[in-house]
């Protein structure tokens, strides 16, 4: 194939020399389909594969989702969903301390939930070590952090206004954040043929106060249909469980799980 020229005769490159231009790059490079509204990922080179461990055959076809910043309006917005983006937005500013001027520290929540664009809630630094979930879900709901003092015994106000329900900000965590890793098929809730991963916890989530949310444990782990974590707070309750038949799996993780 030869080089070719443009209307205006501006030298163009043919497809072939843009594709070993794009596989040599040094810089990770991913493709999506425009034309379809999934906008599937239809390439990536060899040095995307290198930075995120992940080859071609594991991304090509899945929806491509795009970061945005917390500070983002109502006409950016629009236009990621036009896009059939999602937004992941952070959960770790509970670490945070109030602004001199009040205003809401982190992200707008109620406005993101009203756009109607898929949303997950996450949490930063998790290279260093796991985060507590809960306490993402607490400053979601209630905008305080984490920092407790005599004046502020539930921690301080930082996110005023910005507070979304419990079951908004779980559904972000979990089903929400499937959807943005394009996992909504294996994992984000307990249903016939996703993983058989689930917790058991000490607290009932949807009526301990908001206090109490950052106190929550789990007291039983199943992952891959196997107890991996057991407190036996389940057997003091008069419950028992035997985890020697493997009967009711199906070797997958996907079975029945214990009953």
């Amino acid at each position: 194939m030869q080089n070719g020229r443009d209307a205006n005769g501006i030298k163009t490159l043919t497809r072939h020399i843009l594709e070993q231009i794009v596989v040599g790059m040094p810089a990770p490079v991913l493709v999506a389909d425009a034309v379809c509204p999934e906008l599937p990922v239809v390439y990536v080179n060899p040095a995307y594969e290198r930075l995120t461990g992940l080859a071609l055959e594991d991304v090509v076809g899945r929806a491509w989702a795009l970061l945005a910043r917390a500070t983002d309006g109502d006409e950016q917005l629009a236009r990621l969903k036009a896009l059939n983006c999602a937004v992941s937005t952070s959960g770790f500013r509970w670490t945070g301390a109030p602004r001199a001027d009040g205003l809401p520290v982190g992200p707008l929540l109620p406005r993101l939930v009203a756009s109607g664009i898929p949303l997950a809630l996450h949490q930063d630094g998790v290279h260093i070590t796991a985060h507590n979930p809960w306490y993402a879900m607490h400053y979601a709901t209630t905008g305080r952090n984490n920092i407790l003092s005599a004046t502020d015994p539930e921690g301080a106000q930082i996110n005023p206004g910005q507070q979304i329900s419990r079951q908004q900000a779980l559904h972000m965590y979990t089903r929400g954040a499937s959807w943005y890793l394009n996992r909504e098929d294996d994992l984000g809730s307990i249903e016939e043929g996703k993983l058989a991963d689930l917790v058991v916890l000490d607290k009932d989530y949807f009526r301990v106060s908001d206090a109490q949310m950052r106190t929550i444990r789990p007291i039983l782990t199943v992952v891959d249909g196997k107890i991996v974590h057991d407190t036996g707070a389940l057997d003091d309750r008069g419950h028992h469980h035997d985890d020697d038949d493997d009967d009711d799996d199906d070797g997958g993780g996907r079975g029945k799980g214990r009953k």
